[in-house]
């Protein structure tokens, strides 16, 4: 037997893939936690065993069967140094043995040859804002980027150009969730099997074997993902997939169909993984039509001699054409028009140019192709058993379709299908005519619209040919009662075009009256985006509109302002005014922030009045509409602002300072501390956005006013925390301690939400050397660290992962120990004691911070390794919660009492800019809702909190977290006065983190309690696997 001198955890990772345990099996075999064996082999080598833990490996290494030890020698003696190899010198050279990356590489390759050979593409311009996109990617922690757009957008071609992009960066793997099918797939054998590697007896297994092995990063590219139920499925394996394979090196490339957008909340490992350009900004990256210059390019490079240039197209025809589909069907039927305006027309035209090129029997060809396409999509057909389709024994596929992998016939393009299909359906509905079936049929497609992409462009297909063919069937099925006005006659207003026949006027004044009487707010949106509207009801429609604003209140005011927008007419405006009603507040509100709309050079002679009006949001509204950009800089103007800065609410002139960078110098001194951290807040920003050294005069001339207000030597905390980060930021000299704004601005730095120039860089790094700060101080030599260094034991040292590091907690069997005491030296025995048992999570409950501060949690954290969760009451003020335990040194925030979908959201958003998972608790009467509420809202866990003081009477925390954890697939933490006697407890399936207290903290050995509760646990860990 080959003796091993030193354990690390590659050698570790080789003796579970020789014993082929999961993380779970492995541990549970040793005895030890889950996470204690993830953070071993994410460390690999740089992982730093304890002596017992070496013993541990190498007694069972000694005890293994022979066959056991046979492969674990081989692959030790397989893998070598377990080092990233340097990337290959050229696409056709390899270092090394064949891996699952070169075999996909080369694989792709033969792909990508293939599909151009048979199914040649026009000229392809990638978006440059998505290869950007991709770039970032890249080179991220992140493991997920997710590309979305409509039909026809150019999504699989951007699949194709990834690979060719980053050849030589990654290896690229292509695969279709429509070739799938319905069919269960697990996604871990369908990347084995694109690479040629066998999957063995267990698929995760191997596949986390072969990506140790990767010598670069492995993009896995899943295109056609057209409906929420396929999203879902891919989502459910990739999330499955990321928390067992932790090597960084796989990822994962998302192509997805939309609209209906898309969430990714209920996976929560997958979401937390997902890269954003920014950090805190959308976590999909969008794919849309091109502008038309673009479109010209590629059209002007493509077409026939014959065909006219792209300038000299009509309008509509141009706007059409900037999606590259339409394009390259209109460069493949080659011919010089005139084209149809009309997109199911033109599709329709196309279809049967390119057919009549290369088919004797046109009309044959199309009825067998609307068969195909009702065969494959018989859900959406307006019902009955849809007609055989075209031979499968065909030799040759007829234009438009192509063979699938599994040699079966399909669409070139999904849009043909669903042309095809609807081709199909308008032949049965009208020919028929069967009204009542037609109104049936628009409700039920637009309820599978709603999760389906799909769906969604039949039902527009569906309308753009009913309105070129017979018109009056859909004049009638809007004018109908039977029609749904949550769904359906929503999706028809919006799938109007411009010049679309059946919206006329009686249409529009039916849906109107509809809106004013129904609860239908989809109605109203989809009713504002048409201007015709504002025609349609003539001399009522001021009134209608302002009786909807009062309704609906701020939620359709971007829809009134995009139709104001859209005719700017001034008897309009003066209509709308005539009919307001200054006196009700969500009237004036509007008037007030969008003041701009209702005067050309001046500013409208109501401004003068609701400066003065009783209700302060209208007040503070019209500060924001007079900062607006749209706004005319006059004198006028600059005298509302001013006496809105002195406005006697103290909430206007925070909203005055907020938006007016002018009055910073004025509002820096104000009698209000609140007001004062806006006007901050206000030039901070502009700082960080505009990232200029110095930050202009503004900057330093408030600086220089904070420095000689003596108030500012006694300012709130928060208050002093934004003047010093703000001269830190502007690479001028604080004044006051700077420990607190010192660490938010590195740990931005850290987790990448913040951007200085080079020098003010340096200065804020010195600044960090140079403090007497231990938390600072860690966070500047962590900067100094690349790869980041392992600062928690359980998370890991890369913030920007720590949270896709908690979430991966579901199932950890963890154990965390709350030090509920108010005796801080008594807390840090038990916290050493804890982390001698290797219990990986330490909590500093409420009781220990009530006594001793915030002070406790830097001691607690500097006590161990640990992983240090805070416990913080009153989660409605979450933000502030988050960052006062973070500068403390938290690695977790758990938060405590009831608290709004806003507040939690801005408590989340607080944490990821400090890299700091947020954990709930749970209120007693939860339901399924309020948890998907907190999904979207991105929290990383949730906790079912108990006081034991209430005894027997208590309830069960377990039947709770039972409930919770089949509503959820974030990790649920349990407390209840837990012992190492309840076996039942210990046993139960129930939880993924258990909560201990007094069973440890009020131990007489607090040392031999850890110890006993890990075996215990451990020992039903055991039993379970």
């Amino acid at each position: 037997m080959t003796a091993i001198i030193k354990w690390s955890g590659h050698e570790a990772r080789l003796l579970r893939q020789a014993r082929r345990m999961s993380v779970r099996e492995f541990a549970g075999h040793l005895g030890v936690n889950d996470a204690a064996v993830s953070n071993w082999e994410r460390r690999g080598t740089q992982a730093r065993l304890r002596y017992n833990t070496q013993q541990i490996l190498d007694a069972d290494l000694g005890q293994a069967p022979a066959e056991v030890q046979r492969r674990f020698v081989a692959a030790l003696d397989a893998a070598g140094p377990p080092t990233v190899p340097a990337a290959r010198q050229s696409d056709d050279q390899t270092v090394g043995k064949e891996t699952l990356g070169t075999c996909s590489a080369a694989r792709t390759r033969q792909l990508l040859d293939l599909m151009n050979a048979e199914t040649p593409h026009p000229h392809y311009l990638a978006p440059t804002h998505a290869t950007a996109s991709l770039d970032g990617f890249i080179v991220s922690p992140s493991r997920v980027l997710v590309v979305q757009g409509p039909a026809g957008c150019g999504k699989t071609m951007f699949g194709r150009h990834a690979a060719a992009h980053l050849r030589g960066r990654a290896d690229v793997q292509l695969h279709s969730a429509h070739a799938w099918g319905r069919r269960e797939t697990d996604l871990a054998v369908e990347i084995l099997r694109f690479g040629s590697c066998p999957a063995g007896p267990d698929a995760l297994l191997t596949l986390e074997s072969e990506c140790g092995r990767l010598e670069q990063p492995m993009v896995v590219v899943v295109d056609a993902i057209g409906t929420h139920d396929e999203l879902d499925g891919v989502a459910r394996e990739i999330d499955r997939i990321l928390r067992q394979v932790l090597d960084p090196r796989l990822r994962f490339l998302l192509l997805v169909r939309t609209p209906p957008g898309i969430d990714l909340s209920s996976h929560p490992v997958l979401a937390a993984s997902t890269y954003e350009s920014n950090p805190g900004g959308a976590s999909s990256h969008g794919i849309d039509s091109w502008g038309l210059d673009d479109a010209a390019q590629v059209w002007d490079r493509s077409r026939s001699e014959t065909a006219p240039a792209f300038r000299r197209l009509p309008k509509p025809i141009q706007e059409l054409a900037r999606l590259p589909l339409y394009l390259h069907l209109m460069l493949a039927a080659d011919r010089d028009g005139p084209y149809p305006a009309n997109p199911a027309m033109l599709l329709d035209f196309c279809s049967r140019a390119i057919l009549r090129r290369t088919a004797d029997d046109t009309p044959r060809q199309l009825d067998a192709l609307t068969a195909l396409a009702m065969s494959q999509l018989p859900d959406l057909t307006p019902g009955g058993p849809p007609p055989a389709g075209p031979r499968e024994e065909e030799e040759e596929h007829p234009p438009l379709t192509r063979r699938n992998p599994g040699d079966r016939l399909d669409f070139a393009h999904d849009l043909m299908r669903e042309y095809f299909l609807t081709r199909g359906a308008v032949r049965e509905l009208v020919t028929a005519n069967r009204a009542v079936e037609l109104i049936n049929f628009l409700n039920r497609l637009a309820d599978a619209a709603s999760a389906s992409a799909t769906a969604r462009s039949v039902f527009g297909l569906l309308v753009h040919q009913l309105d070129a063919v017979e018109r009056s069937v859909l004049v009638d099925a809007a004018l109908s009662g039977a029609i749904s006005t949550t769904t359906a006659l929503p999706l028809l207003l919006e799938s109007a075009m411009p010049g679309s026949g059946f919206t006329t006027a009686e249409v529009l004044r039916r849906c109107a009256q509809r809106c004013a009487q129904e609860d239908a707010p989809d109605l109203v949106h989809a009713l504002m985006r048409n201007p015709a509207v504002i025609e349609a009801l003539g001399g009522d429609f001021p009134r209608w509109l302002l009786g909807l604003l009062r309704r609906f209140r701020t939620a359709i005011w971007s829809d009134i302002l995009t139709l104001i927008e859209s005719r700017p007419d001034a008897a309009l405006s003066q209509d709308l005014l005539g009919a307001a009603q200054f006196d009700n507040a969500d009237e004036a509100s509007f008037f007030a922030r969008f003041c701009y709309l209702f005067a050309a050079d001046e500013l409208p002679p109501y401004a003068d009045g609701l400066a003065g009006h009783s209700a302060w949001r209208v007040r503070a509204a019209l500060a924001d509409g007079l900062c607006d950009s749209r706004t005319r800089r006059t004198q006028h103007r600059q005298a509302l602002m001013l006496a809105l800065a002195r406005d006697a609410d103290y909430k206007v002139r925070a909203a005055a300072a907020s938006a007016e960078p002018g009055l910073a110098l004025e509002l820096v001194g104000d009698e209000n501390w609140h007001v004062r951290s806006c006007v901050l807040r206000g030039l901070m920003q502009g700082l960080t956005s505009t990232m200029t050294a110095g930050g202009g005069g503004t900057v330093e001339a408030v600086l220089a006013a904070i420095g000689a207000d003596t108030s500012w030597r006694h300012a709130p905390f928060h208050s002093a925390v934004l003047a010093n980060r703000l001269a830190l930021a502007a690479g001028s000299h604080p004044s006051g301690p700077t420990e607190a704004a010192l660490f938010g601005l590195l740990r931005e730095i850290r987790t990448g939400w913040t951007s200085l120039p080079p020098a003010i860089h340096d200065q804020v790094i010195q600044h960090g050397h140079a403090s007497t700060d231990p938390v600072a101080r860690a966070e500047v030599l962590a900067l100094d660290v690349h790869p980041p260094r392992e600062t928690a034991e359980l998370l890991g040292g890369d913030l920007r992962t720590r949270s896709s590091a908690y979430r991966r907690l579901r199932g950890a069997r963890a154990v965390q120990v709350a030090l509920d005491t108010t005796d801080l030296d008594h807390a840090i025995r038990v916290a050493r004691a804890a982390a001698s048992a290797t219990l990986p999570l330490i909590e500093v409950g409420d009781p220990l911070i009530k006594a001793v501060g915030m002070a406790a949690v830097r001691a607690i954290k500097a006590a161990g390794d640990a992983t240090v969760v805070v416990e913080m009451m009153s989660a409605d003020w979450g933000r502030d919660q988050v960052v006062l335990a973070a500068e403390a040194g938290a690695d977790v925030v758990l938060l405590i009492g009831p608290a709004s979908v806003a507040s939690v959201a801005a408590a989340v958003g607080a944490g990821r800019r400090l890299g700091v998972p947020i954990v709930l608790d749970v209120p007693p009467n939860v339901s399924s809702s309020w948890i998907r509420d907190m999904e979207r809202a991105a929290v990383d866990g949730l906790a079912v909190t108990t006081n034991i003081d209430l005894g027997v009477g208590g309830v069960d925390p377990l039947a709770a977290a039972r409930t919770l954890r089949a509503w959820t697939q974030l990790p649920v933490s349990v407390s209840g006065g837990f012992s190492p006697a309840d076996n039942a407890a210990l046993a139960s399936p129930d939880w993924d983190i258990l909560i201990v207290g007094r069973s440890v903290t009020e131990a007489v050995d607090p040392a031999a309690a850890a110890a006993r509760f890990a075996q215990h646990v451990a020992a039903h860990h055991r039993g379970a696997r």
